[in-house]
């Protein structure tokens, strides 16, 4: 007869294996019935018959009576899944708190159930040592600490989550030096928006405008402003639709051997040549960017632009001229699209990321360009700024300690083109001489702790509809946070000691037994 507190600690360790397995995968627990031995009992379970089959501690578990403790209920995996969890959580934040700044990355979405969901997500940077205390990597970390139900987006009440979060989880705000978003109204506005809000509590927490979305928004308003572009992206909209919605035309795409006729009816033959036509036209071919040799060898598509019938206004006798048209295929193409197309993308560009510029202006005293081309006044001056503004967090040494660092190591700058490689080069491969360069290392920091995308959370918004699906709309928030934690973050979730877990398990349950 084997011990009991010994069997039950081993049922409990592979019980918490099978667990984090399915989170990790983004799998159901649950099945149709909740019982053993009975078919469509979910995976869980499952699992647990399918080990027992080759493990004695599972096989003498499943044979105990009806009605027996075998800790499979569905409460226990809620329970198992909480505990696992937050264990991931107590290790991130740890994390944060240790590291000199942080910041915020925020999104929401809707959920399969119709629910806004916040995802959290912190981004701060270590410096990973070794068991003597020496520095050999920085670690730049963007991680997920769960979702937040909330019913309404406006401004006032996303605010209210952030700060939440941010007091729950145990953070200091005063610590905060970047806050990440999209580009929504109730984000990004700069009298009311969450960036403001958050502002007035921590005036150090930039606000970093998604640089994806940023670009996204300039793609877009270059090509709804130009027709041609926009006629352009229809085509190629219309061609994927035209082989996609059809297996044996998708089939034929794929093998460019084929020569089957793909298009059988009238119709299909029709709209076939139709899309040929205009992937004929050289405006299209331009467009597209590629060679027109390949494409006059596959094709025989000609290499000059289409003169297309130019439209007249009707001139009114007080008019001083007639109205002017370019009736030159060439110069409308390079006047009314090419040129016209360029305008829109470099003023977008100039206006969508003039806030990331004027952050990277900000600290440009620490890139590796301007450290070897900067003259000794001019350096000290940008490193003077930054110092100024940031006063609170480096000291005014930044300047000196800056033209000394050069100084230094002018030659192994130069073989740096980041900022992240020169935190290494300075942090771990000169780590015996970081303390006379105190200020640096702090900026440098600083500086990879600021956000550059909303891409973390957006990753997270995948996991969301891994895990809840049509058939697992039900679960509670608090058991969809824990496996969506146990998902993002499941590196962290396996280097977790299992019999720390079960300890942990077994204490709640005594205090439970106590309180009862």
């Amino acid at each position: 007869m084997r011990d009991a507190a010994l069997f039950w600690r081993q049922v409990l360790e592979r019980i918490v294996n099978v667990t984090l397995t399915l989170a990790s995968c983004n799998l159901a627990f649950r099945g149709h019935r909740e019982i053993l031995g009975q078919p469509k009992s979910g995976n869980f379970l499952s699992i647990i018959e399918l080990l027992a089959n080759y493990d004695p501690v599972l096989q003498e578990l499943i044979k105990r009576p009806k009605g027996s403790i075998k800790y499979l209920s569905p409460s226990i995996q809620n329970e198992l899944i909480y505990i696992l969890a937050q264990r991931v959580q107590q290790e991130i934040m740890a994390e944060i708190n240790h590291a000199p700044f942080f910041s915020i990355i925020m999104d929401t979405t809707q959920d399969l159930s119709k629910q806004d969901q916040l995802s959290q997500v912190y981004r701060y940077v270590t410096i990973v040592r070794n068991p003597m205390d020496i520095a050999t990597d920085v670690k730049i970390t963007e991680a997920f600490l769960g979702f937040e139900k909330t019913s309404d987006t406006s401004a006032g009440e996303l605010e209210s989550k952030i700060l939440n979060s941010i007091t729950k989880n145990g953070f200091n705000i005063s610590k905060c030096r970047g806050q990440g978003y999209d580009g929504a109204a109730n984000m990004s506005g700069i009298y009311a928006g969450v960036q403001a809000r958050i502002k007035e509590k921590e005036p150090l927490a930039t606000y970093v405008h998604c640089a994806a979305h940023n670009l996204n928004l300039v793609l877009n308003d270059a090509v709804k402003n130009i027709p041609e572009v926009a006629q352009f992206y229809d085509t190629i909209e219309h061609l994927y639709v035209f082989f996609g919605h059809s297996i044996k035309r998708w089939a034929m795409l794929t093998d460019i051997n084929s020569t089957e006729p793909s298009a059988n009816s009238g119709d299909e033959r029709s709209e076939a040549a139709g899309l040929k036509k205009k992937m004929e036209k050289f405006t299209f071919i331009f467009l597209v960017v590629l060679q027109t040799k390949i494409l006059e060898k596959k094709w025989g598509s000609q290499t000059t632009f289409e003169n297309v019938r130019v439209g007249r206004v009707k001139r009114h006798y007080d008019e001083l001229c007639e109205d002017e048209r370019l009736s030159n295929a060439e110069c409308y193409f390079r006047v009314n699209i090419f040129n016209s197309n360029l305008d829109v993308i470099i003023n977008q560009l100039s206006q969508r990321f003039n806030s990331m510029r004027a952050t990277s202006d900000m600290f440009e005293a620490l890139h590796p360009m301007t450290l070897q081309l900067a003259g000794d006044d001019e350096l000290y001056v940008k490193a003077k700024r930054l110092s100024d503004h940031y006063n609170r967090d480096i000291g005014f040494m930044l300047p000196a300690q800056l033209l000394s660092f050069r100084a230094c190591f002018r030659a192994e700058i130069a073989q740096q083109s980041s900022v992240y490689q020169l935190a290494k080069m300075l942090i771990v491969d000169h780590h015996s001489i970081t303390s006379s360069y105190g200020e640096v290392c702090t900026a440098l920091l600083l500086f990879l702790t600021l956000p550059v995308s909303v891409a973390a959370p957006e990753r997270s918004f995948s996991k969301l509809k891994l895990i809840k699906t049509y058939l697992r709309s039900s679960m509670s928030q608090e058991r969809l946070s824990g496996l969506a934690i146990l998902s993002i973050e499941r590196t962290r979730a396996r280097e977790m000691d299992i019999k720390d877990i079960v300890d942990d398990f077994a204490q709640r349950k005594a205090r439970r037994t106590q309180l009862k």
